[in-house]
């Protein structure tokens, strides 16, 4: 498609480009973006047959619009997958506390059974069916469907046991628990506020607090990149590429300024076990053994609870019947792929 016109903030309108190269697979030769930040104004533009397509459909709307004549409900997995990292380096933890409120002289994000206890006590199956409303895939590991060398057949349900998180906890030394903050970014992520909220209250069962703190997304990466700030929040996690390789190198590695590798690990996390995996996953070019060291470098990643690994969370978008319009894991509207019935 070709720009024919932008008024930011307003809309942008495309026209069908024919010296393209590629292939039409859709009908559309003329498309409108219309800005309309409000979520029911956007669903009402929907059904009042205004636009014929939105995206972002917040998930308490699914069955206004299922239930709507003329109109359907469009969802696929994105290539990303929820998390809540955890501070694996600092020797004192930033915003935690004894149960009287008191700074904690040591940070228990980097004791393993403390991660472990974490991990036990969230329920990513209860999430993603009441707070996810059931669109999105629960995970145990830090990929997901979708991505290049992800091992399906390594997943498996995850598990909550609240009495072995407090005997962990207890065997680290925190047998009544702590108090900490979780920072929560609004506005980038589906529901994130509502995930924050659910697993503070999952936490509480096994003598952990949580206080919520919920902040808009330039501030909340600003925290990140300036520090990060932060030794316990919530993120969306996938690397640059659908390729597992590419998660490792920007999520997981240990963090190196001169090379770059470990740019998104906000964790700070440190494996030297899982940075060998990664230096020979880089010199390999043998699709089995690359299947191999993709295993062996999420296995490592797991067994030492990097972070709690939530869902992979679905796109949702609300169309008019007579739309066709693939949902990509890229969240793209790829308008030569569209067509519109007359």
């Amino acid at each position: 498609m070709r720009l024919e016109q932008q008024i930011p903030g307003e809309k942008t309108v495309f026209e069908r480009n024919e010296d393209w190269w590629g292939e039409f697979t859709g009908n559309v030769t003329r498309a409108e973006y219309t800005a309309i930040g409000s979520a029911p104004t956007r669903l009402a533009a929907l059904l009042s047959g205004e636009v014929d397509l939105i995206t972002d459909l917040p998930l308490q709307d699914i069955q206004r619009v299922e239930a709507a004549d003329g109109f359907r409900v469009v969802s696929g997995p994105l290539r990303l997958f929820m998390e809540l990292e955890m501070d694996g380096t600092r020797d004192v933890a930033l915003a935690t506390y004894d149960k009287a409120g008191n700074p904690l002289d040591s940070n228990p994000f980097k004791d393993l059974r403390v991660r472990q206890a974490i991990a036990l006590a969230i329920d990513n199956e209860a999430i993603v069916e009441r707070v996810m409303r059931g669109q999105a895939n629960a995970l145990t590991m830090p990929s997901a469907p979708g991505f290049y060398g992800y091992p399906a057949d390594m997943e498996k349900s995850p598990e909550v046991d609240y009495d072995r998180a407090k005997e962990l906890l207890a065997e680290a030394g925190y047998p009544d628990g702590f108090a900490t903050t979780l920072n929560c970014p609004l506005e980038r992520y589906v529901n994130a506020e509502e995930i924050c909220r659910a697993s503070a209250s999952l936490l509480a069962r096994i003598g952990i607090d949580v206080t919520v703190n919920a902040m808009v997304w330039p501030e909340f990466a600003k925290m990140l990149v300036n520090g990060p700030d932060s030794s316990f929040h919530l993120i969306g996690a996938a690397g640059n590429s659908g390729d597992v390789q590419d998660t490792f190198a920007a999520v997981l590695h240990t963090r190196e300024e001169d090379s770059g590798l470990g740019g998104q690990n906000w964790a700070l996390w440190s494996s030297p076990e899982f940075d060998a995996v990664f230096e020979e996953l880089v010199s390999t070019f043998e699709p089995e053994e690359r299947d191999a060291l993709y295993r062996e470098g999420l296995q490592i990643a797991r067994d030492q609870q990097h972070a709690v690994y939530l869902h992979q969370p679905y796109i949702t978008w609300a169309v008019a019947d007579r739309v066709e319009a693939d949902v990509r894991a890229d969240s793209a509207v790829v308008l030569h792929a569209v067509t519109v019935d007359e």
